[in-house]
């Protein structure tokens, strides 16, 4: 994700919003403001994406109202659940804390059942923000002395040190939170975006970058006029520009020559296609049928020829 990218609210402010995608990331936003507290939550990088079905599962049954009305958009829609965005950010925001039980029980290093002095020096040392002022162990020397004379307890162990009240909030403050999914923030750096509009000169500046500073990551945004006049001369360089950067083609391009802009235009000459072999099929069927009749007719001539010449 971007660290240059301006956060979310920041990138649309108080203005009507037209844009379908703006709108749904917006729609995720506060939706998970309202589950997952207030945080800065950048745009995505524009690139693949991989998903876990499980996750994407419990995404629908933690919030299947917003996924159904999702799902009955036909279109983009500002109350989308938008993908990537909704996705990723749960997967960042899903967490738990560890149990006071369990945190207790692993200051117990030599599974004693019995808190030693080294082990209590442990556990002072997890509930404390280092270094330890010596005021602080003095301190919970003392809440450890108090709460032995008031319960009578001889050794301390993870079942009777939570009798004390005051120790029992320090570690409910020092349990750590855990991610349930672990996952690592990086910035934009392997990552391309431009947005190309119908000028010609904007088109080949942004191409020219993309030539000198290659990525591992490369979208391009078509959002050019397409009934502009320029608009052949600007799919003549976007397609001079896949060619030379990639000159091997992808499995799924129709063929390795592939002249097709759109699919629409693919599926026309293949129906035409298909339509002139099928008439093909049937003259070259009427003319073999013709030649059969016409090789019948001309044996019966002969024939008829022959028996009147030796009667």
């Amino acid at each position: 994700m971007s660290d240059r990218l301006k956060v979310l609210e920041d990138k649309m402010p108080q203005r009507k919003l037209q844009d379908a995608f703006a709108s749904s990331l917006h729609h995720v936003n506060n939706l998970y403001t309202q589950y997952f507290g207030k945080e800065q939550r950048r745009v995505l990088a524009h690139m693949p994406f991989l998903v876990n079905r499980t996750i994407v599962n419990q995404l629908h049954q933690r919030f299947p109202a917003e996924y159904n009305t999702t799902s009955s958009n036909r279109f983009r829609n500002s109350n989308d659940m938008q993908f990537a965005f909704s996705y990723y950010y749960y997967i960042i925001h899903t967490k738990h804390n560890q149990t006071i039980s369990n945190f207790l029980t692993d200051v117990d290093l030599n599974n004693d059942g019995v808190y030693s002095e080294g082990e209590l020096k442990v556990l002072t040392s997890r509930l404390f923000t280092h270094p330890i002022p010596a005021n602080n162990r003095t301190w919970f020397r003392e809440l450890l002395t108090n709460c032995s004379k008031l319960h009578d307890i001889k050794y301390f162990t993870p079942d009777t040190i939570i009798l004390c009240p005051n120790i029992t909030s320090l570690v409910n403050a020092s349990v750590p939170t855990y991610y349930d999914y672990p996952h690592t923030i990086v910035d934009d750096k392997d990552v391309t975006f431009k947005m190309l509009k119908e000028n010609y000169t904007k088109i080949m500046i942004d191409l020219d970058y993309i030539r000198r500073t290659p990525k591992k990551y490369i979208c391009l945004n078509d959002n050019m006029d397409h009934k502009s006049p320029d608009h052949a001369r600007n799919q003549e360089l976007l397609q001079e520009f896949y060619n030379t950067m990639f000159p091997v083609a992808s499995v799924f391009e129709v063929s390795v020559h592939n002249t097709f802009l759109y699919v629409r235009e693919y599926r026309e000459i293949r129906q035409h296609s298909e339509e002139m072999l099928a008439v093909v099929c049937f003259m070259s069927v009427l003319l073999v049928l013709c030649c059969c009749v016409k090789r019948r007719l001309v044996v019966r001539v002969v024939r008829q020829c022959l028996c009147n010449i030796f009667r």
